[in-house]
């Protein structure tokens, strides 16, 4: 199976659970008795912060590249990860992200060499299953959605070819992760979230690969509850 068909598929298996999510809601979930949580919007309503490290996979391919090979790799960087979720039952939550880092793209065909230093904003929603229980305060998770990132050059004339332009890239992110129960209403988040997204060409045929490229990305940080 091709990467882009792995893509498509799991596009719509997280569409199906997110208006499955919606219409279940209120209802008993697979005979587990789930429930809302009690209280108003604030109380089903978690926010994170997550400071992670960015780990891209090197790729190479031809792409629009007038034949050449093209490799494309980044530097690993580390970043930060704003969350919120909203807990729709005991099992099943929304995720919505925005996630921020700065590395190097480097580019390598034949004999020639680029570098591109570039900010690297994240934007995902995700469908989030949930276990409905803690155990010794832990609390595992699943998710998986989609986004875009968008690769903005930093401008800096010392890692910049010229001309390069901000790229935007579909992108499909999967993640587990799990909150511990540290005091009331906050909790430790420890996860790994992985994106699939084209390899960024910031709008020169030459340095595009045609490929798609994989982020790993784990990170730990703090979850505020209402």
């Amino acid at each position: 199976m091709s990467v882009r068909r792995g893509v498509v598929i799991l596009v719509l298996v997280v569409s199906a659970l997110l208006v499955s999510s919606v219409a279940q809601a209120q209802e008993s979930f697979l005979g587990l008795g789930l429930h809302m949580p009690e209280g108003g919007l604030l109380n089903r309503t978690d926010f994170s912060l997550v400071l992670n490290g960015d780990i891209t996979k090197q790729v190479s391919g031809i792409g629009e590249s007038q034949g050449q090979v093209v490799s494309q790799s980044a530097t690993d960087s580390g970043g930060a990860l704003l969350g919120l979720r909203y807990h729709v039952n005991s099992l099943i939550a929304i995720d919505a992200n925005y996630g921020y880092t700065r590395n190097f793209q480097d580019y390598v065909t034949g004999t020639t060499t680029a570098s591109i230093q570039s900010s690297v904003h994240i934007f995902t929603g995700a469908a989030v299953v949930t276990a409905p229980f803690h155990l010794f305060g832990i609390r595992p998770y699943v998710l998986a959605g989609g986004g875009g990132i968008f690769f903005r050059p930093s401008g800096d004339i010392n890692a910049s070819v010229g001309g390069e332009v901000t790229d935007a890239k579909p992108a499909v992110v999967y993640g587990v992760g799990a909150d511990f129960a540290l005091i009331p209403h906050i909790s430790i988040r420890g996860e790994y979230r992985g994106y699939f997204v084209q390899a960024p060409d910031f709008g020169f045929d030459g340095l595009n690969t045609g490929k798609y490229t994989h982020i790993a990305s784990p990170g730990i940080g703090v979850v505020f509850h209402f």
